[in-house]
């Protein structure tokens, strides 16, 4: 799958080779950087302007879209990391600030094929 020509898809990935993945693999392969870090206090704007706003309120994303100088910038930002969802995707952000896009079906699949509880406690 394809959102604003970034290609999220784990063409080919079968169930059987999903279940031999360690957590590193896993992340390799289904969680795909949208936004690098480098980016620092602008990756939240950056993120607005790479994806479609999905189930975020219209003044905390266009907030976000205008950039840190904003009022309400952070708080605005830390709605659209709480909430952000288009179709079965999700975001995360990691340590180091990069942003990350990941299918919440293949997280599911990853922890059931490997008896996980959760992969984001690994």
């Amino acid at each position: 799958m394809k959102i604003n020509n970034i290609d999220l898809t784990a063409a080919g990935k079968v169930f059987q080779e999903i279940k031999n993945w360690n957590a590193d693999t896993f992340a390799q392969h289904l969680l795909q950087c949208v936004v690098d870090g480098h980016k620092g206090i602008y990756c939240g704007q950056t993120f607005t302007e790479r994806f479609p706003k999905a189930n975020i309120d219209d003044e905390c994303w266009e907030t976000v879209a205008k950039g840190p100088d904003e009022e309400n910038y952070w708080e605005c930002w830390d709605e659209i990391t709480s909430n952000w969802n288009h179709e079965s995707y999700f975001i995360y952000c990691g340590d180091s600030g990069d942003i990350f896009v990941y299918d919440k079906n293949a997280v599911e699949l990853w922890e059931n094929a490997t008896n996980t509880d959760s992969f984001w406690d690994i």
